[in-house]
């Protein structure tokens, strides 16, 4: 999955997709935070994160993307990146 992330990156391809729970990553800037914000709809979060996985000879690749974090009007919060 990860490494066909990284295809669409080094292509200029934008893309959108939602985060797994589980999903490990490290924020390396937060551009907007209005999580903390009571009742906040639309954009909660834009973050630049990076996040790592092996390819398949095993070498670690660290991967740039942008995450944004968004609540919908139906109250549902979704998490994406690209």
């Amino acid at each position: 999955m990860y490494a066909q992330y990284a295809k669409w990156t080094k292509q200029s391809v934008w893309f959108v997709t939602r985060m797994k729970e589980n999903a490990v990553y490290h924020v390396t800037k937060v551009i907007t935070d209005n999580s903390k914000k009571k009742a906040a709809k639309g954009v909660l979060k834009e973050q630049f994160i990076t996040i790592g996985y092996k390819d398949e000879t095993g070498k670690v690749i660290r991967l740039k993307l942008r995450r944004i974090v968004f609540n919908a009007e139906d109250g549902k919060t979704i998490c994406v990146y690209n």
